[in-house]
Parts: structure tokens; C-alpha cells; sequence
């Protein structure tokens, strides 16, 4: 279902921002890779902190001194809590992976064991727990120093941008009101889970109005940093469109 509901996007020039961009259409970027994208895609401290860290050839995946610099990153985003570095989402152990409960940037805490989902499409996999478990005895299986860099840089600006996770768009807030369609913070989910042929009908709507939708049911709608008024107008009318 995902690949092929995103074979219907026509290849990728650029991205920039909140926005795609093909040879002739330009698109707003509601997926934002589940939320690894939430901050746009190319954000300028993440681009500069990978150029620097490029710079000293830190490619290797050997301890480095942003190892330390991640971990404290990541004792901030999540205070006194346990948490395991995964390299990849594979990585995970199967028992995890398949019954952890997603956490993305600007999400609420609720006190539960999460996997989270950095703000950064590199980013290593990140299991994390209200207690010290057997899982948190798990050996650190880290990346290139390279992808923490950019990554912890990437998370010090989720803490440094709570504005980014309140988001205010009138008219899209009027379309969810007693809709099919329910908001918390950043995310826009349906309030029921709807039939596959269903989502991939939906998915082709926010296209054709030149939306990236996620291209399945797992993933929330990401509201952008920021709309023009047509595309916040054109958002809002996709919203309030009958199922």
C-alpha cells in the first residue's frame, strides 16, 4: 500500500522547506517522512552542522565525542527516562518494534514505553522507557558521528522551537470541527480507522490539490510550519470534503 500510493508522486527536483518540488508542480509536505521531517526538509542549523562534521571526515561509525553530545541531547527531549540507541529501525528487537507505540517530535508525553521517531530522517532508532528494563542493559548500537551530529542538532532544535508545535491555522481548525478529522498539537489523524482502497482514495485527493498526504493509515497528517492562505484554503476544503 505505501509504495504504491507514493508511485503516484511524480519524481522529486528539490525539496525545500515545508514544499516539494517536480519539474512542473510544487507540493505541501503533510507526510514529512512520519515526522523525521517535521522541522522541513534542509532546516539551515542541520545542513550547517552537517557540512562541519563532513568536514572533519567523521564518517566511520567510531566513538566520537558526539556520542556524548547526542545522549545529552536526547536526557533533555526525554527527562529521567531510560532509553536504548538502536542504528536502525530494523534494528530493533521484533517484541519492540511491533508493540511500541510511536512518539514524534511535539507529541505528549503519556508516561508509556515509546519508540521515537528524531527529527531527522537519518536519524538513529530510539527506544524509550519509563524504567530501567532488561532492554536498556542492550549494548548502544550507534551510527557515523556524522548522522548524530546532524541529528542532535536537529533535536536541540525541537527543544529550542516549541512554536513549531503549535501551529495555528484557523480555517484548517473550522474544517476539523465535527468532521472525520481529529488534531492533536502537530498531528491530524481520522477518528476511525478507514478501508485501505479508502485511504489510497484520500491520499489521491490531497495530491490532486497538491498535498502529500501519508501514504498509509499509520502516519498522521503533519500540519507544516507555515501555509499561504490559498494552500491553507485548499488544506481546509481537502479536510472538509465528505468520505
Amino acid at each position: 500500500m505505501m509504495q504504491h500510493n507514493l508511485a503516484l508522486l511524480p519524481p522529486i527536483k528539490r525539496a525545500r522547506g515545508y514544499r516539494l518540488y517536480t519539474e512542473s508542480k510544487r507540493f505541501v509536505d503533510l507526510y514529512l517522512d512520519g515526522g523525521r521531517a517535521v522541522l522541513g526538509h534542509n532546516p539551515p542549523n542541520v545542513l550547517r552542522e552537517m557540512k562541519n562534521a563532513a568536514e572533519r571526515s567523521l564518517f566511520a561509525p567510531y566513538p566520537s565525542y558526539y556520542t556524548r553530545r547526542f545522549e545529552k541531547a536526547l536526557s533533555l527531549l526525554f527527562p529521567g527516562k531510560s532509553f536504548v540507541v538502536y542504528g536502525s529501525m530494523e534494528a530493533i528487537p521484533p517484541a519492540i518494534r511491533e508493540e511500541t507505540p510511536m512518539w514524534r517530535p511535539y507529541m505528549q508525553w503519556d508516561g508509556k514505553d515509546v519508540l521515537a521517531i528524531l527529527p531527522h530522517p537519518l536519524a538513529p532508532a530510539v527506544f524509550v522507557t519509563e524504567a530501567d528494563t532488561e532492554h536498556c542493559r542492550d549494548v548502544p548500537s550507534y551510527p557515523s558521528p556524522v548522522i548524530l551530529a546532524l541529528t542532535t542538532r536537529a533535536v536541540y532544535d525541537v527543544l529550542h522551537s516549541p512554536e513549531r508545535g503549535a501551529a495555528v491555522f484557523g480555517r484548517v481548525d473550522e474544517a476539523l470541527a465535527d468532521g472525520p478529522w481529529t488534531r492533536a498539537g502537530l498531528y491530524v489523524r481520522l477518528r476511525q480507522r478507514a478501508p485501505d482502497e479508502e485511504w489510497a482514495r484520500l491520499f489521491r485527493r490531497f495530491l490532486d490539490a497538491g498535498f502529500l498526504a501519508p501514504p498509509t493509515q499509520r502516519d498522521p497528517l503533519i500540519l507544516p510550519g507555515e501555509l499561504s492562505d490559498g494552500e491553507e484554503q485548499a488544506l481546509a476544503e481537502c479536510l472538509r470534503a465528505p468520505m
